[in-house]
């Protein structure tokens, strides 16, 4: 019906106007991030079914407006709500598309954080805008004109005809919308299945039991901005926040929960309540934050507008006064500063908020030291490490971290200023997308320029991350702006969190300064691998990123990129997802992977009466494939021992820009390889037509061979080597630089042996590989050399053993992590700018030493009148040599 019902609830006083909260500090109930406002009068609604058993407490949360919180949204945000998106109608009308941007922003979050959750529109000032029918029914035409195939609008409630409630605050809870929005949310609410969840009394009991805990150990308060410190004991008198999951198992099972299964689906159920804290990944599994909203007010101690929400302690944390400015200017917070604003926190809680704002890319580390060795990024090395199992095993893991107070700093990227250019927006906390701010942001306009303008640079190339929440269906490679603007999400704090994950990255693999070069903001950076330059933007307008970089190493860089966008949207935007586009001009972009498909089946695209060519136009995202002319470099291994190591390793030499301008080329295998030729082949002749190869040894890359004395087979990796040694004795071959490997850069995460430096790996090998020949081997290096490199083969070969020791002869790279204790190595994942540029020495002073050779065997042939080049014995070069002459 039209006419909806009185609803049955008792008048509620008038609205209060909003308190601050005393003395400066945050409301400490429900976390500081929602500003609960005082006086709002859905504060503590209680459901009015005559059913007790039905009734139903409702908690409002008040997700504030300013963009500095939007990256904790992920963090409050649940499927278990429903949410009221407030507009001012009187805006809308005035100026419909800043307003229809505001509104697509909150309906994209939901749509992202809380899937198939409840929305109701509700739009204010009704007493401008009156009740006379027509204006309400514009908004709402409006509304569904630009919503309706949105996926948030399928759970959005109608209010009678129209798509939203139009409501007068100035009369309370005497207004119709008022009402008739108090209703329609409780009717929404008992329609929701977890409402009707039902829920083992034994999860219960045990929920209450840790609520308990947590009382009985300290006042069962969480004061403002975490105040309340704790630990994870109780007999100090402290509240209880943290537990390890042993604990938790030894709990659960006074409560008759046995299984491992039975416990951690408890938790996942009261964590997506917002009741706990349990992240089932990682080193994070291993520990459970018995007090949520602990943890928020400790985020928002730090992560807040210090203009607006200025706290006591802040006067004290003003004793570092440069420190504070660096945080205000620069969004960079040391050690010795948040201690301040966590003056009650213990150290090991300080390490553990740390470790966790780093886990939620709401933290970075800066300029490297060996304090922050364990805040390596996710999928390099260990985040937290057993450093969550207890609290004194965080202080003997991380306590190293808050030894150096005076060199450990982190970025805090939602403290960043909004562009490059260091400004701030001074209305930002009253319009989350105000003009001001998206005046700052440039708008997609198609393919930017190729070169630069002093045309002295190398030609650059860019791609776009376009992210979206529903399947983007493409019918063809070519898509419309238009259509992009009209699917496409970009969710609050994504940005910066790709920049946190990639600063991760940029400080644990470069060892100069280079990563200081850098210049932050939340729309816009401009970051250094190496000595390559990328830049990265947001689109807002097409829900896009922008990346720009060198053309001859975008490829190595989309990976580094694509690796940070994969580990930020699985860990904050698990609804989310993402394609790659190629500018092609002002109204429209072109997909990669319809660029790629058509590169592989050799067919041109066409588009708006255009024909495009991706071999030509878009070749610097197109892998080459099959073998080039020549290499500076070859990676020789195994890949079931060693490929996480190697392919980490061409990332980084492959944003390596030589001397002379030229990039470095590495033949790896996923590259130089095409389908349907003989590897081994390729292999061999990769060998023949490089200035370096560089055999990959390692402990795990020389099992295989241990059994070839009794089961002999054709070991490739073996060919490789002993091929190298051959080469290398004719003169074909320029450098050996072999690089020696220890147990941590072992793909399995138990190798099973213990090789922690360059002697052990040494006795290892003399100890376990055979003094015998691979006769399988040998044969199949006779038929390379004679049928596909047109070598007569040596009269003799190595033994196994003694073809690795000759290798191990020869100067090279030591890549051994060395610590203190033997019984837990770590890989160093901050090596790998040493280990690129030691590599990329040697390729240069092989190539001078080459140069020297060839001017000096031009000058004799021009002098003497004798015919140019030399023999094959004589164009050696003294790089790398092997200190063994029987080789």
């Amino acid at each position: 019906s039209h006419q909806l019902p009185q609803p049955p609830l008792p008048p509620l006083p008038p609205p209060q106007p909003p308190q601050a909260p005393p003395s400066g500090e945050f409301d400490g109930g429900l976390g500081s991030l929602n500003e609960v406002a005082a006086g709002l009068n859905l504060s503590d609604l209680t459901s009015s079914s005559s059913d007790s058993a039905d009734n139903v407490l409702y908690s409002l949360w008040d997700l504030a407006g300013q963009t500095v919180f939007y990256d904790l949204l992920h963090l409050v945000m649940t499927r278990f709500a429903v949410y009221v998106l407030c507009f001012n109608m009187e805006k809308l009308l005035r100026n419909a598309d800043d307003s229809l941007t505001y509104i697509k922003y909150w309906l994209d979050a939901v749509a992202l954080h809380a899937p198939g959750a409840p929305i109701f529109l509700v739009g204010t000032h009704k007493d401008k805008v009156p009740d006379n029918h027509v204006q309400h029914e514009t908004i709402s035409q409006l509304l569904f004109q630009r919503f309706s195939d949105h996926l948030s609008m399928m759970f959005t409630v109608k209010y009678n005809d129209i798509w939203f409630f139009p409501v007068d605050n100035t009369q309370g809870s005497a207004d119709a919308g008022v009402q008739a929005l108090r209703l329609r949310i409780e009717q929404a609410v008992h329609e929701q299945e977890f409402i009707r969840l039902p829920i083992p009394v034994s999860w219960l009991a045990v929920y209450d039991h840790l609520r308990t805990l947590r009382e009985d150990s300290g006042d069962g308060k969480a004061t403002s901005g975490g105040s309340s410190s704790s630990s994870s004991g109780s007999s100090s008198g402290q509240p209880l926040r943290r537990l390890s999951l042993q604990r938790m198992r030894t709990i659960s099972r006074g409560f008759g929960i046995e299984t491992e299964v039975e416990l951690l689906n408890m938790l996942t159920l009261l964590h997506e309540f917002g009741l706990l804290l349990h992240f089932n990944d990682g080193g994070l599994r291993d520990l459970v934050i018995t007090d949520p909203s602990w943890l928020v007010d400790s985020y928002t101690a730090i992560v807040r507008d210090y203009t607006l929400h200025s706290l006591q302690r802040d006067q004290k944390a003003l004793s570092c006064r440069e420190d504070f400015k660096n945080l205000h200017n620069h969004a960079e917070a040391s050690l010795q500063l948040v201690t301040y604003l966590w003056p009650h926190h213990t150290v090991e809680e300080r390490i553990l908020c740390l470790v966790l704002m780093c886990r939620h890319h709401l933290a970075a580390p800066l300029r490297r030291t060996q304090d922050l060795e364990d805040f390596a990024p996710e999928g390099g090395a260990p985040a937290y490490a057993s450093a969550s199992a207890s609290a004194s095993a965080s202080v003997s893991a991380m306590g190293r971290v808050v030894a150096d107070q005076d060199h450990s700093v982190f970025l805090i990227p939602s403290l960043l200023p909004n562009d490059l250019s260091g400004k701030r927006s001074v209305r930002e906390h009253t319009d989350a997308l105000d003009q001001e701010f998206t005046s700052l942001v440039p708008k997609y306009e198609g393919r930017q320029a190729e070169t630069a303008p002093n045309g002295n640079m190398p030609p650059m190339s860019e791609w776009l991350y376009v992210f979206h929440v529903e399947k983007m269906q493409l019918r063809y490679p070519f898509v419309s702006v238009d259509e992009l603007r009209h699917h496409s999400v970009l969710p609050g704090g994504l940005f910066v969190r790709v920049l946190c994950m990639l600063l991760q990255d940029q400080q644990y693999s470069q060892q100069d300064n280079s990563c200081l070069d850098r210049q932050l903001s939340k729309t816009a950076a401009i970051l250094y691998l190496g000595d390559t330059e990328i830049k990265l933007n947001v689109l807002p307008d097409i829900g896009a990123m922008r990346v720009t970089t060198r053309r001859s190493v975008a490829l190595h860089v989309m990976r580094r990129v694509d690796d940070a966008v994969l580990k930020v949207v699985s860990i904050a935007f698990p609804e989310l997802k993402f394609k790659r586009f190629l500018p092609h001009n002002k109204d429209a972009v072109v997909s990669l992977d319809g660029i790629l498909t058509a590169a592989t089946n050799r067919r041109a695209l066409h588009f708006g009466g255009q024909t495009v060519h991706p071999e030509t136009e878009f070749a610097a995202f197109i892998p080459r494939r099959g073998l080039k002319e020549h290499y500076h470099a070859m990676l020789s291994y195994r890949r079931r021992a060693n490929s996480v190591f190697v392919d980490r390793l061409f990332d980084q030499v492959g944003a390596i820009v030589l001397r002379n301008q030229t990039p470095l080329s590495v033949f790896l295998d996923t590259y130089g390889v095409t389908a349907g030729r003989r590897f081994d082949v390729d292999f061999c002749k990769a060998i023949s037509i490089t200035d370096v190869c560089c055999p990959i040894l390692s402990a795990q890359a020389v099992e295989s061979m241990v059994t070839l004395a009794e089961h002999d087979q054709v070991d490739y990796l073996l060919l490789e080597w002993m091929l190298m040694l051959v080469l290398r004795d004719l003169g074909r071959l320029p450098c050996i630089y072999p690089l020696v490997l220890g147990d941590s850069w072992s793909n399995d995460s138990d190798p099973g042996c213990s090789i922690f430096s360059f002697d052990a790996f040494r006795n290892h090998v003399r100890e376990v590989l055979p003094a015998t020949h691979s006769v399988a081997t040998e044969a199949a290096l006779v038929v390379v050399l004679r049928q596909h490199l047109g070598i007569q083969p040596p009269a003799e070969f190595l033994p196994i053993r003694d073809t690795v020791l000759t290798l191990l002869n020869f100067d090279g790279l030591d890549c051994f992590y060395r610590q203190a204790t033997l019984e837990a190595p770590q890989p160093n994942w901050r090596a790998f700018e040493t280990y690129a540029d030691s590599l990329r020495r040697t390729v240069e002073d092989t190539r001078l030493a080459l140069a020297g050779v060839e001017k000096f065997a031009a000058g004799r042939s021009s002098s003497s009148g004798l015919a140019t080049g030399t023999s094959a014995a004589g164009s050696t070069v003294g790089v790398g040599s092997s200190s063994s002459s029987s080789a």
